[in-house]
């Protein structure tokens, strides 16, 4: 229970807060292992919001890791609002968001001289690692994903209802794509005028504007999550947005494989009552991380013992109250946490033949999903840590 985590930068209408930092401190209080993946904006926020020392403490003694994304994904639209209209998956990078150059100028930039910046950043590189998208692997992977035309059609009705719930008759949406090559064609009936009326009284202009790049870079970023989350074989920190649509394709690619669906029922909600508002603390600036790092290190102590037992309430009110005795958490209001829990499937791989999920007759699998399947078959469950989600206090 609660090995590892990661955050990953959300689409957040406050470009300079991409991440939740309440959110942060509440993973590193229940997690052994707390993951960010990174890029600039991140990076900058962490080091005003918890400031130089504490990042560094909380790097060094191994409370937080973070790998640095030196590269990007996009979908990149060619003759744009034309009958011919096409979108390619791709991965972009530019020298100028490597990690040697943006930590430097970053930490000069918050110290206001470079000699000192340039020291810290120079400490601070030594424990943070960088990495990359392979530029063909997810571009390829996402390309197989979208063949899936219910899958994809699916998944935009579900973001339409989500995004703009006023859209008229949502279930009635057509989107379909037609593969050229590396090349997307769109056929759809979304009226987009219409749609960003209802998307605009709520996301400005500024920030976005829904169109079928957009609507499939979605996709293509709950990708991204999905492949980081296997790669490091970590729970998602995720949104109910994110959480739905991950479990509508995993089912629906069991139950292809002939699996019942009373085996499938991936998830299910735990709803931890007892929950201080941690997360509210810190992001209206009542505590800080100063604060919380002497709470991490109690924690510490006891989340060892949570390893490998499965998600009981009575047992996380034990947990914090162990953590929280006579502590600033203690005096705080009480709200209710969430997690969508992997409960399904408890299956043997071999039952799906020699070959495995990925050589199944007549679907179309990436080797990513393919891998991710035979992972969760194989006993793997990938929780998610519901983000943004039942924030009411409890009275």
């Amino acid at each position: 229970m609660f090995e590892s985590i990661i955050i990953r930068n959300k689409r957040n209408l406050d470009a300079r807060k991409p991440i939740d930092i309440g959110f942060l401190a509440e993973t590193l209080i229940f997690y052994q292992s707390v993951k960010i993946i990174a890029d600039e904006p991140v990076l900058k926020q962490l080091i005003y919001e918890c400031g130089h020392e504490i990042l560094l403490e909380l790097i060094e003694n191994n409370y937080l890791s973070i790998e640095y994304l030196d590269n990007g994904l996009a979908i990149q639209t060619q003759n744009t609002n034309l009958p011919n209209e096409r979108h390619n998956p791709i991965v972009y990078s530019l020298p100028k968001l490597s990690l040697d150059v943006v930590s430097p100028k970053l930490f000069k930039e918050y110290f206001g001289k470079s000699g000192k910046g340039r020291r810290i950043s120079q400490r601070f590189l030594k424990s943070v690692n960088s990495l990359s998208f392979d530029p063909q692997y997810l571009p390829n992977e996402v390309l197989i994903d979208f063949t899936d035309s219910n899958y994809v059609e699916q998944s935009i009705i579900h973001l339409i209802k989500q995004y703009t719930p006023e859209y008229p008759n949502p279930d009635a949406v057509k989107f379909q794509l037609h593969r050229d090559g590396k090349s997307l064609l769109v056929n759809t009936n979304i009226d987009f005028v219409t749609l960003n009326k209802f998307y605009h009284a709520r996301i400005p202009p500024t920030h976005s504007t829904l169109s079928p790049a957009y609507l499939l870079s979605h996709l293509f970023n709950l990708k991204s999550d999905i492949y980081f989350c296997t790669k490091f074989q970590s729970e998602i920190t995720t949104d109910p947005i994110n959480a739905d649509i991950f479990n509508m394709k995993y089912a629906d690619l069991l139950q292809r494989q002939k699996i019942s669906e009373d085996a499938i029922r991936l998830f299910q909600n735990f709803l931890f009552e007892d929950a201080k508002a941690i997360s509210e603390a810190i992001n209206s600036g009542e505590r800080t991380f100063k604060d919380l790092l002497q709470l991490i290190k109690r924690a510490k102590k006891f989340q060892k013992w949570l390893s490998g037992k499965e998600p009981d309430s009575d047992l996380l009110k034990e947990y914090y109250k162990e953590i929280t005795a006579d502590s600033w958490v203690d005096r705080l209001p009480i709200k209710i946490a969430r997690w969508s829990l992997f409960t399904g499937i408890g299956l043997a791989i071999d039952m799906l033949g020699g070959g495995g999920l990925g050589t199944a007759s007549g679907i179309a699998i990436s080797i990513g999903d393919a891998f991710i399947l035979d992972s969760i078959i194989g006993g793997w469950k990938p929780n998610q840590f519901i983000n943004n989600e039942l924030k009411k206090f409890v009275n």
